[in-house]
């Protein structure tokens, strides 16, 4: 947009008074106290360098540094890729308080007064006020009203070409991450708002944080580059500032996520009020049919499938009782036992056995796990692999091939793929039909992996990637570490810690919910030597909570494995 002198001028005058006037009613009546924006950001030479230097033409001499470039006077810091990231320090600042923040430090003392709802599922967990239009506090009031005001949405015009935008209408909330607290990698790209016509169209975080805040206290905003339209490797991190307001275009290719609050100081945690501006609908986006927008994910993620299991039948049926004896305790083969287990898997759909393993079995599938753990190979001689996306999962899985050099660790890989594929076996799964009635046979068919689970994992639901469902078979090792093996006798156990005791909460478990309400019908707490027997039917979804367990303490091994249930006469059973 071009001006004239005189326009200019008119055009500074009026954002003069605009910044200036809310200083004036801090305190006066009962209406919204209005933050002032800094005047340094609405200033239309200001507002071109750093829409260049988001378009990656930054001004002639003045180069960005490691991806962030900062201009000199106003402070402001602009990210170009892997997407269009604008940071505004001091946005509320008036010049004569550079080092102060009058507003976000009065702001945060109001939010303290609010009731704030813990909200915890498979992409976060914050503590979130409601909609700022619902909150008693003046400045939030004020501050949604001057978010969504013309001057406001000027400057994001101007810098982030977002036209269109719409004035007062926005969605504003606050936010407090404790420590622990985290929300996992997304992209703020709503789907259903296709229909509508309207949608979000830029995203903004105001920060709160105290002014010692550091990246040793977490709670980082990190933003990922795009792979085949999903999220790859993290390339920027933007470290929490008070008083700094961020914005960006929201798409799907806009991934990033708010990193774990690590902070050990009392009483700190990471404040900020979030929301996002309305506009039309993004064409570009809006000409996409649904498979169009669903075909990233679903060619990079193939959707788990059944397969057959690992022995003919008629070899299965003739030695059903040989792997069963190498694998299992004892305690779970007879016939008593059978019958006990399925009638409490009867009236609950779900049924955990302890001490699952035999001794010898649990304590040398053991041994390999920990001599995997110190093995120090490269990426072509490692025994686990790392999955992704992050926007659907992270974890380790066993690897389907590597060539390992030393000889005791190449030993243990093979003991965990024996163990897989016995989990995969017939007689397994014949013994489980017996265990709950479902009926598992020779040609049941099966999928499964063995996980090694760390400090910062987990699954998300995605509506574009669904497991097949079955009766699911989930095993747990929790090992001590540090293990000797020259004077340990054998592996220890480690207690899962137990939140109710007031021990430290690790997560970490894998959660059974509704796929229409979201509504949680069970939890599989871990527990060492233990095979968790569920039955997940349609409408029941999985997911793997982001995992804190301490990884310098825990080595922790997850097989999970889904058997198809085929009824017949195409009854189900109900997951109470």
């Amino acid at each position: 947009m071009s001006h004239s002198l005189d326009e200019t001028t008119h055009d500074s005058r009026k954002r003069q008074h605009l910044a200036t006037d809310s200083a004036y009613n801090d305190d006066a009546g009962d209406g919204p106290i209005r933050p002032a924006v800094n005047p340094a950001y609405l200033n239309q030479h200001t507002l071109e360098r750093l829409r260049e230097a988001l378009a990656g033409q930054p001004p002639s001499g003045q180069e960005a540094v490691a991806g962030v470039w900062q201009d000199a006077e106003s402070g402001a810091r602009c990210l170009a890729t892997p997407f269009p990231v604008l940071q505004l320090p001091r946005f509320f600042s008036l010049p004569e308080e550079a080092t102060s923040h009058a507003f976000a430090s009065a702001l945060q003392v109001e939010l303290a007064e609010e009731p704030l709802r813990h909200r915890s599922n498979d992409l976060f967990d914050f503590h979130q006020s409601w909609d700022a239009q619902a909150l008693q506090g003046r400045r939030m009031h004020g501050l949604r009203d001057v978010m969504s005001s013309a001057p406001v949405l000027s400057i994001v015009e101007t810098v982030l070409g977002v036209k269109g935008l719409m004035p007062g209408r926005v969605d504003m909330a606050a936010q407090r991450y404790d420590r622990g607290g985290y929300l996992l990698c997304h992209d703020d790209d709503i789907k259903e708002e296709v229909e509508s016509g309207v949608a979000r169209r830029v995203a903004f975080v105001y920060y709160l944080v105290d002014e010692m805040w550091s990246a040793e206290d977490g709670g980082e905003y990190a933003m990922f580059d795009t792979v085949h339209g999903q999220p790859g490797r993290i390339v920027h991190r933007v470290l929490p500032e008070r008083g700094a307001l961020v914005m960006f275009r929201v798409g799907e290719t806009s991934w990033h996520q708010v990193e774990e609050v690590r902070t050990r100081v009392a009483g700190r945690a990471r404040w900020s009020v979030t929301g996002w501006l309305y506009g039309p609908l993004d064409q570009s986006n809006a000409s996409m049919s649904s498979a169009d927008r669903a075909s990233p994910a679903s060619g990079s993620m193939p959707v788990p499938t059944f397969a057959p299991l690992t022995a003919a039948a008629a070899e299965a049926v003739a030695a059903v009782e040989s792997p069963l004896a190498q694998w299992i305790c004892d305690d779970y083969l007879s016939d008593e036992a059978v019958a006990r287990v399925d009638e409490r898997f009867a009236d609950e759909s779900t049924v955990q056995l302890c001490g699952f393993l035999r001794a010898s079995a649990r304590d040398r599938l053991a041994r390999a796990i920990l001599q995997l753990r110190t093995y120090a190979g490269d990426e072509t001689s490692s025994a686990w692999c790392e999955l992704g996306p992050a926007s659907l999962r992270r974890y380790q899985m066993l690897a389907d091939t590597c060539q390992i050099q030393d000889a005791a660790t190449r030993e243990a890989a093979q003991t965990l793929r024996e163990f897989d594929q016995f989990m995969r076996s017939v007689p397994l799964a014949i013994h489980l039909g017996r265990l709950t009635s479902l009926g598992l046979g020779a040609s049941t068919r099966a999928y499964g992996e063995l996980r090694r689970i760390t400090h910062g994992d987990y699954t998300l639901l995605r509506d574009d990637w669904k497991e097949p469902i079955g009766l699911d078979a989930v095993f747990h090792l929790l090992l001590k570490v540090p293990f000797d093996a020259d004077t340990d006798v054998s592996p220890s156990a480690h207690h899962w810690p137990d939140a109710d005791a007031g021990e430290a909460e690790w997560h970490g478990a894998y959660h059974y919910v509704s796929a229409e309400d979201g509504d949680l019908l069970a939890t599989l707490t871990p527990a060492d030597n233990a095979l968790t027997l569920v039955y997940r039917d349609e409408g029941v979804s999985r997911f793997l909570k982001y995992s804190l367990q301490e990884s310098g303490q825990l080595e922790r091994l997850d097989a999970l494995y889904t058997y198809q249930v085929d009824f017949g006469d195409g009854s189900d059973v109900d997951m109470a």
